[in-house]
């Protein structure tokens, strides 16, 4: 009797166990679930590459005029970058505009477009502020871009990227194409993108949109894949090799939309 006492024990001990383990591991998938969803929403504090989003009580800081006749000043809360010509591009140390801050960019007109590109590594920029412009305003970060809850974009039009172009294609004007760099970093909206004629971009391998995106008289777009190229405010996909050998379009799964998106021009979604 005191063997067959002892078996029973062991069993239920070993069934406990198992039930342990098993609690633990739907704990831990739970878990997971949890901090995936906190990616896609773009509520945690770290972007996909690992880096912290950037200082979201601050101003754009570190520029360098790569092309151009700019101005640029800060007065408290405030920057002004005055473009006297009609193609300009700004090198950043870090771009962020943080909650109750604004960045003004004073363009010739609304023709007129002004690139901002992070240079630093895992500096990701957090938009928590207002971005105002009368032209075209693009931001160009490898290491992700996020727009607050906060955020406020009121421009003629905004492309935000984490692919790249080169400086002579932009200054000259025309189509421009912007070309992957195999980075997985985000870009999500979680404010509110407002912009004319010149639409709004985002252009990344991972895009999540939770606030509002809206266009009078111009497109939205939403791109990722191997390359994309933007002409006089339409978009269409140039897939490069590479993208081709994996299938048309390997990225379309990690655009997401929740929030609103209004254009009286076009809207569109892919990659």
């Amino acid at each position: 009797m005191f063997r067959k006492k002892r078996i029973g024990q062991a069993r239920r001990t070993s069934s406990l166990s198992l039930r342990r383990s098993a609690t633990r591991n739907e704990h831990s998938k739970l878990q997971r679930r949890l901090l995936l969803r906190s990616l896609l929403l773009g509520v945690l504090s770290v972007s996909y590459q690992g880096a912290a989003w950037g200082d979201a009580s601050g101003l754009p800081s570190g520029a360098n005029i790569a092309g151009g006749q700019v101005a640029i000043a800060t007065a408290g809360n405030t920057l002004d970058v005055t473009a006297a010509t009609s193609r300009a591009i700004v090198d950043w140390n870090s771009f962020n505009v943080g909650a109750g801050n604004i960045a003004n960019f004073n363009l010739p007109d609304a023709n007129s477009a002004i690139l901002n590109r992070v240079t630093s590594a895992n500096m990701p920029s957090t938009l928590a502020g207002s971005i105002n412009s009368n032209g075209n305003v693009y931001l160009v970060n490898p290491s992700g871009i996020i727009v607050s809850s906060t955020g406020m974009i009121n421009t003629n039009g905004f492309t935000a990227s984490t692919f790249d172009i080169a400086n002579d294609q932009f200054m000259a004007g025309g189509a421009l194409t912007f070309i992957g760099n195999n980075s997985n970093a985000s870009i999500i909206n979680n404010g509110k993108i407002n912009t004319g004629t010149g639409g709004a971009h985002l252009i990344a391998n991972e895009i999540a949109n939770h606030g509002q995106i809206t266009s009078t008289g111009g497109n939205i777009t939403l791109s990722g894949g191997g390359t994309v190229t933007l002409n006089n405010g339409v978009t269409y996909i140039q897939p490069t090799l590479e993208t081709l050998s994996n299938g048309i379009s390997p990225t379309a799964g990690l655009i997401q939309n929740t929030g609103l998106i209004r254009a009286t021009g076009a809207a569109t979604s892919g990659g």
